[in-house]
């Protein structure tokens, strides 16, 4: 597993004129490794294989791609100590006003340029969260909302952690820090 942010730029790129990002943004463009979580099998193939199970294998897309719609996805863990259930978990560091959390499922959405952390999101004004967008990508499939999201009026960029599985401070058992 590996990211890879948007490409670069504000608003993925979509402010620009033309837009350099094509005209929906990297971060829904399945046709692009960028602003997406990608799974390869290192040990196989060459210069690697890819596990069958990825969404997007004998499917419209690129075959590395495990989930999108991502801005800047930073670090990710999975919670795969003891007592954890092996959930891919990925801090994904916002633009103007909200960073998020995500559990990580095989295919999901991450709404990446239409939303920004649960908000929806505006390249041309990004201030300012439009009142309604989409809750669907192009394929119709549901845009995923955070499990957490953190607002910048502090500036602070969630960069990621781990779920604390530890014995030394049990009231931290099970939760994320970061």
């Amino acid at each position: 597993y590996f990211t890879l942010g948007d490409g670069g730029g504000a608003h993925d790129g979509l402010a620009d004129a033309p837009p350099s990002h094509g005209p929906g943004g990297n971060g829904q463009n399945i046709n692009t490794l960028l602003g997406s979580m990608i799974r390869i099998d290192v040990d196989s193939g060459a210069p690697y294989a890819i596990p069958p199970t990825n969404p997007f294998v004998g499917a419209p897309g690129l075959d590395e791609i495990y989930a999108y719609g991502f801005r800047n996805p930073y670090r990710f863990c999975f919670d795969n100590g003891p007592g954890g259930d092996g959930r891919l978990i990925v801090a994904d560091v916002g633009q103007n006003l909200y960073d998020e959390l995500n559990i990580v499922n095989n295919g999901g959405n991450y709404g990446w340029v239409a939303r920004e952390g649960c908000h929806c999101f505006n390249p041309f004004n990004p201030t300012v969260p439009p009142v309604s967008c989409a809750t669907v990508g192009a394929m119709g499939e549901p845009l995923i909302d955070p499990i957490a999201e953190y607002d910048h009026t502090d500036g602070i960029a969630i960069v990621g952690g781990f779920v604390y599985r530890g014995s030394a401070f049990p009231e931290l058992t099970g939760k994320y820090v970061f």
